[in-house]
């Protein structure tokens, strides 16, 4: 029913990294018919917008491996990611390179501190 893919955030998980090729290999090898869902679990947060603390250290997201990150989700269409360190509930839009995926941003509980644009 369930894969899981957990990543250790503490390395680099850049392209072409040892951490990126083991979660290409985990996405890659998902049997949809035997696991419809795959679900992506690390640490530190790729990204958010309501962790004041974060904000003050002057960063919204983890340094490196974002975009990288984002890629591999696209390639194998992770169904969920999630992720621990901020201690906060955080929901958005599905988000892909910094644009929201759908038009219905009003179903979305949500305060964006960036405005969010829309993709259509």
């Amino acid at each position: 029913m369930f894969r899981f893919c957990i990543a250790n955030t503490e390395l680099d998980w850049r392209k072409g990294s040892e951490q990126y090729k083991f979660i290409e290999n985990c996405l890659a090898s998902v049997d949809r018919q035997k696991q419809p869902w795959l679900i992506f679990l690390a640490h530190r947060v790729l990204g958010y917008s309501s962790a004041g603390f974060y904000v003050a250290e002057g960063s919204f997201e983890e340094p490196m491996g974002r975009e990288d990150l984002q890629y591999l989700w696209q390639k194998y269409k992770v169904d969920i990611a999630m992720y621990g360190h901020v201690h906060n509930y955080e929901r958005t839009c599905p988000v892909y390179q910094v644009f929201c995926l759908t038009s219905d941003i009003e179903s979305f509980s949500f305060v964006p501190l960036l405005p969010c644009r829309s993709s259509t």
